[in-house]
């Protein structure tokens, strides 16, 4: 027993009934930019300099935008891997605490 008034549906009052043989529209897809590589490397490099706090839409993006170019997969290593350079000598949370790493982590 619910503590609000429902219809024969189960859902409260007010809200709309079902439509049947109704479908929802479907999206279009994308449209399909061609890139260059020089294009692609500034327009990943500028998402990935976005990422500044562990931000699980903004990794997804990026690695959504890898995936759909995976021809430029040497371009998305070189960039992440200047990223990292850039932010690593920073106190960044995507990296933690570089003290707190060597006190819990055995040197290798």
């Amino acid at each position: 027993m619910s503590l609000y008034p429902q219809n024969h549906y189960g859902q409260p009052y007010g809200y709309a009934q079902p439509v049947v043989g109704y479908s929802y529209p479907q999206a279009l897809p994308p449209p399909v930019f061609i890139m260059d590589p020089n294009t692609f490397r500034r327009e990943y490099s500028l998402r990935l300099a976005d990422l500044t706090i562990n931000s699980r839409p903004i990794i997804q993006n990026l690695s959504m935008l890898a995936q759909e170019y995976s021809r430029f997969a040497d371009i998305v290593a070189q960039c992440i891997e200047a990223h990292i350079r850039r932010v690593s000598h920073v106190s960044s949370p995507l990296f933690g605490n570089p003290q707190l790493d060597k006190s819990v982590l055995p040197s290798l």
